[in-house]
């Protein structure tokens, strides 16, 4: 039960929010903007990778000793699926390329949990606005954190601007330090 309410908030989630970056009339290889460096990606199920590309191209994603490929439909859209992998602290390279010969590459990708957080304006008030929490932020080594902007739109967004690594929210914050406090973090951990 518990990964069909995943997979369905998963579906959610990026099939209306981080839908790709393209247009694809530039028929230049371009991933969803979800998908950056030093991102984590979800341990233990498959991971959908996305974007655009020149009708008709190839298009491989490599990662973890996997590569995938499959061919851009009659809008430049393509989408496959990574083998789900165990949670690894190593950071690896994703790199995606296409029969163009385009290539992107995505450094320090890491393979953990993915947890995401929202629910009022708490849960935004930023740790470093308490001095005691944000002292413990050192030992938050293998914890990732993203925002995504706030946007209300009733059609598929193109874009998701995503603020990186620095802008840990305070309430989501204190229950993850509280795990890293008792040493029971065994993966890498994302938090959005």
């Amino acid at each position: 039960m518990q990964k069909v309410m995943f997979t369905l908030l998963m579906i959610f989630l990026f099939g209306f929010s981080f839908s790709p970056v393209v247009n694809s009339a530039e028929n230049k290889l371009q991933i969803a903007s979800i998908f950056s460096d030093h991102m984590v990606l979800q341990q233990d199920l498959p991971i959908s990778v996305w974007g655009t590309s020149q009708v008709g191209s190839k298009v491989s994603v490599a990662f973890s000793n996997q590569k995938h490929t499959t061919v851009t439909d009659n809008n430049g859209n393509w989408q496959l699926q990574l083998s789900p992998l165990k949670g690894s602290f190593t950071p690896e390279t994703m790199t995606i390329s296409s029969s163009n010969d385009q290539k992107i590459k995505l450094d320090d990708v890491v393979v953990g949990e993915v947890w995401i957080a929202s629910g009022q304006s708490n849960m935004e008030m930023k740790v470093t606005s308490v001095k005691e929490i944000k002292a413990l932020i050192p030992t938050a080594k293998h914890i990732r954190s993203f925002m995504v902007e706030h946007t209300a739109s009733f059609t598929e967004e193109l874009v998701c601007k995503v603020t990186g690594k620095s802008t840990f929210q305070i309430v989501p914050s204190l229950f993850l330090l509280l795990i890293i406090y008792n040493n029971v973090l065994k993966f890498p951990l994302v938090l959005s």
